[in-house]
């Protein structure tokens, strides 16, 4: 399980607080999610409300 400002902090570092938006996250997850469905491979990137996102594999 990876939280939102866990994940937040691995793109932007120190800066984070200035740049972190629930949108870019969200943005960036669902790319991941597209880039995973091209794969051969069955990985799926999983929501759980208010705790993070979590790699099924």
């Amino acid at each position: 399980m990876v939280s939102r400002d866990e994940i937040a902090e691995s793109i932007w570092g120190n800066e984070m607080l200035n740049l972190y938006s629930d949108w870019a996250i969200d943005k960036a997850i669902s790319r991941l999610r597209e880039k995973l469905s091209h794969l051969s491979f069955n990985y799926q990137i999983l929501t759980k409300k208010k705790e993070g996102f979590l790699l099924e594999i």
